[in-house]
C-alpha cells in the first residue's frame, strides 16, 4: 500500500524500493527499506536505460534499513520524521557521474550502475549530505559506502558503451523514504543548483533578453509567502467555522450534513483580496523588471502603470485569478474537513466531540503544499501578465523566446517548448496566454514564460 499522507510537506512519487543495491528478484514482490537520493524527473528521464530500471525507480541509496516487514509502523513513521525534519531545509544536490561498473558478476543479481561522484562547484558533498540526515537507530551501513546509481539487473557486458553516454553531472531534488510499496518523498527545497537559483543555465538568447531570472524567483517566492502569511488568520476562523459545523453534524449522527458544510462568503472574499492586493504587486515588480530589461538593450518604454487602458484587460484576468484561486483555496480546505469527519461521524465508538477535536487537529496539521501550489500559480500569471502588459506597450521586439529556466521539474511538453522562438507577441501569448504554457502538464503550476529581444 502506498500510504498518501496531508499533515507533512511531503508527497509521493514512483514506487521503487530495494533492500540495499543489487536485491532485486526481479519481481514485483518488494521487501526492503531505504533512504535515497532521487534525480530530477529530467535526469531520470535522460538517464533511463531501454529494457533497465523504470526512470521512476531511479535512485542513489544513502541508507539501507533492512527488512521493511521487520520495522514497526510507529518506527517507520519516526524514521520518515527524521528525515523530514533533516532535509526540509537542504537543497537539491548538485553531482557528477563519473564511471560505469557491472556488479555481482560472480553473484546472485548482476547489475550494472552507474558510479556518482561530488560536483566540485556544488556547496555540500554527497558524504556531507548523508551526514546531514540525522537518522537515528538505523542499521549499521556497509563501509564503505559507494554512491551509485542501479541501472539494470543483467549479466549483459555489452552495455558499457550506452551507459557511457550518461556520464556527466546529475541533479538529485528528492529523498525518498521507502520501505517496501510504501514510501514517502521529501523535496528539497532550497533552489540552488550548478546553475544557481535556476534549473539550468542561461541560454544567449536568455543573456540578451537581459532578464533577470533571479530577481523574478526572488520576487516570487517573497510575494507566495506573503499571501501564505496573511492567510494564516483567515484559515483559522475558517478551521473555526468548520470544526463547528462538523461538530454539529457529528451530534445529530447526520452524515447528509456534511454534504453543506462551507466556509463564510466573508473568508473567501478576504482571501481573494489578499491574493488580487499581492498579484498586483506581483504584477507591477515584474513589469518594472521588464521595463528595465528592455531599456538595458536600448528599447525605450513609454509610460505604463496597471490602472491604465492598456493595462485594464490585465488587471481584469488578475481579478478573475484571485477569484476562482480563493476559491479553489476554500473548496479545498472544507473537502479536508469532510474527508476527515466521514471517517468518524456515525461511529458508536467515537464522541461528537471527539470528531471535531479530531478534524481540528487534521486541519492544524495540513500541510501548505497545496495552497503554495494554488498561490504560486497566481504568482506566476500576475508576473507573466506585468512583464506582457510592458512588452505591449514597447515597440515591437525582433523575436520573442519561451524560457522554462524557473520550472525545476518542467514537464515533457514544456521541455519541449523550451526555446521556441516566435515573431510576434499575439503568437508568442497564444502558446503562454495565462501564466505558464497552455500545455503544461502541471496546470497553473508552470512557470514558464516569454522573454523579448530587440536587435539593432
Amino acid at each position: 500500500m502506498v500510504r498518501v499522507s496531508e499533515d507533512r510537506f511531503f508527497h509521493l512519487r514512483g514506487r521503487h524500493v530495494q533492500h540495499s543495491h543489487g536485491r532485486n528478484t526481479g519481481q514485483e514482490v518488494l521487501s526492503g527499506a531505504m533512504v535515497a537520493l532521487v534525480p530530477t524527473e529530467e535526469d531520470a528521464s535522460r538517464l533511463r536505460l531501454a529494457g533497465g530500471e523504470k526512470t521512476e525507480e531511479l535512485h542513489l541509496t544513502l541508507f539501507d534499513l533492512g527488512e521493511a516487514g521487520e520495522i514497526s509502523p510507529a518506527r517507520r513513521e519516526e524514521i520518515t520524521n527524521q528525515a523530514i525534519d533533516s532535509a526540509g531545509a537542504l537543497g537539491p544536490v548538485s553531482a557528477r557521474i563519473f564511471g560505469v561498473s557491472h556488479w555481482n558478476g560472480n553473484g546472485e543479481n548482476p547489475c550494472w550502475v552507474l558510479t556518482v561522484g561530488d560536483d566540485s562547484e556544488s556547496e555540500m558533498s554527497l558524504t556531507d549530505f548523508r551526514s546531514s540526515l540525522d537518522l537515528q537507530g538505523i542499521p549499521d551501513q556497509h563501509s564503505p559506502w559507494a554512491p551509485h546509481i542501479c541501472m539494470a539487473y543483467t549479466e549483459d557486458l555489452s552495455l558499457t558503451a550506452e551507459l557511457q553516454k550518461r556520464l556527466g553531472p546529475v541533479i538529485f531534488d528528492r529523498v525518498r523514504v521507502a520501505f517496501a510499496g510504501e514510501y514517502t518523498d521529501i523535496n528539497l527545497s532550497s533552489t540552488l543548483t550548478a546553475a544557481g537559483p535556476l534549473r539550468r543555465r542561461m541560454t544567449d538568447t536568455e543573456l540578451k533578453s537581459k532578464t533577470d531570472f533571479v530577481r523574478m524567483q526572488e520576487e516570487w517566492e517573497d510575494v507566495v509567502s506573503n499571501v501564505l502569511e496573511g492567510l494564516a488568520p483567515i484559515r483559522e476562523q475558517q478551521q473555526e467555522d468548520l470544526v463547528s459545523q462538523v461538530l454539529s453534524a457529528a451530534t445529530q449522527d447526520d452524515l447528509d450534513a456534511l454534504s453543506s458544510i462551507r466556509v463564510s462568503d466573508e473568508t473567501i472574499n478576504a482571501t481573494e483580496t489578499l491574493l488580487f492586493e499581492n498579484m498586483i504587486r506581483a504584477a507591477e515588480q515584474a513589469g518594472r523588471e521588464q521595463q528595465r530589461a528592455a531599456e538595458e538593450q536600448g528599447v525605450e518604454v513609454p509610460e505604463w502603470d496597471l490602472e491604465g487602458l492598456t493595462a485594464a484587460v490585465g488587471r481584469d484576468l488578475l481579478r478573475s485569478i484571485a477569484f476562482v484561486t480563493s476559491r479553489i483555496l476554500s473548496s479545498s480546505f472544507v473537502q479536508s474537513a469532510v474527508r476527515r469527519a466521514l471517517s468518524l461521524v456515525g461511529r458508536p465508538q467515537v464522541s461528537p466531540e471527539q470528531v471535531s477535536q479530531e478534524v481540528n487537529t487534521h486541519l492544524s496539521e495540513l500541510s501548505d503544499a497545496g495552497p503554495r501550489e494554488s498561490i504560486g500559480g497566481a504568482v506566476t500569471a500576475a508576473q507573466n501578465e506585468g512583464r506582457r502588459i510592458v512588452m505591449s506597450v514597447a515597440p515591437p521586439a525582433s523575436y520573442y523566446e519561451s524560457s522554462e529556466i524557473l520550472d525545476r521539474n518542467v514537464c515533457g511538453p514544456c521541455r519541449n517548448q523550451d526555446g521556441t522562438r516566435y515573431d510576434t507577441l499575439a503568437d508568442a501569448s497564444e502558446a503562454y496566454p495565462s501564466g505558464g504554457y497552455r500545455d503544461c502538464l502541471g496546470g497553473p503550476r508552470c512557470r514558464g514564460t516569454i522573454v523579448p529581444v530587440w536587435e539593432e
